[in-house]
């Protein structure tokens, strides 16, 4: 069989088109009524969402509403998991589209602002004050375990999601009749990672103030 790309350089046929002004982005679609919407998110790993003062925010021009995760819970209801976990005896957490009472995750969103344009949106987040508690992240799977362990989601009690137990056949026979029996961590990469930013770099933060966590 022949073979038409491997190996071989292939033609960008629609550079052409989009080079020369011919082509539409996203960014050059304006419909009536369109607003342009901008994300606060968190800079913090875990950090516990003590307020945020959204009045500048709601006030600079061209803002038509400013968005927490305290009016996201009020006006939608939670993101919906693809399968029920409960139906496999797991613990599940309520998560909207915006953080409500802690930011979990560096780059998480915080607050939305929604305007006229997309530069007074922007503008709008430098002027968002948040009050953040820093807390101690779980970065670490089998510290997490450990009865010590910060946990991410309090009313758990603990951070295990699921515990199942599967046996078949005389295990321990076979352990004790085995030629060699090899004993290893094995680690895999992330299926699902998708960061909005690298991790070494935080996210631009407005206005905050940060308390000591007791």
């Amino acid at each position: 069989m022949k073979r038409r790309y491997i190996g071989k350089s292939v033609e960008r046929f629609r550079d052409p088109f989009f080079v020369t002004g011919r082509g539409k982005f996203v960014s050059d679609f304006c419909l009536p009524g369109m607003l342009h919407a901008a994300i606060l998110r968190s800079p913090y790993a875990y950090a516990r969402i003590n307020k945020i003062d959204t009045k500048r925010a709601s006030r600079h021009p061209g803002v038509v509403a400013v968005l927490t995760g305290t009016d996201a819970a009020k006006l939608s209801k939670p993101i919906p998991f693809m399968y029920s976990p409960t139906g496999f005896g797991s613990k599940t957490a309520d998560v909207y589209a915006l953080a409500t009472d802690c930011a979990r995750y560096v780059g998480e969103p915080v607050a939305v602002v929604a305007a006229e344009n997309k530069h007074a949106a922007h503008e709008a987040l430098q002027v968002l004050e948040v009050d953040y508690t820093p807390l101690t992240p779980v970065v670490d799977a089998e510290k997490a375990l450990e009865p010590s362990s910060p946990l991410v989601y309090e009313p758990w009690g603990d951070n295990l999601l699921l515990k199942m137990r599967f046996t078949g056949g005389d295990v321990d026979r076979a352990f004790k009749e085995a030629d060699y029996v090899i004993k290893d961590t094995l680690k895999s990469h992330r299926y699902t990672g998708a960061r909005a930013r690298p991790s070494s770099r935080a996210p631009t933060s407005p206005t905050m103030t940060v308390r000591t966590a007791q």
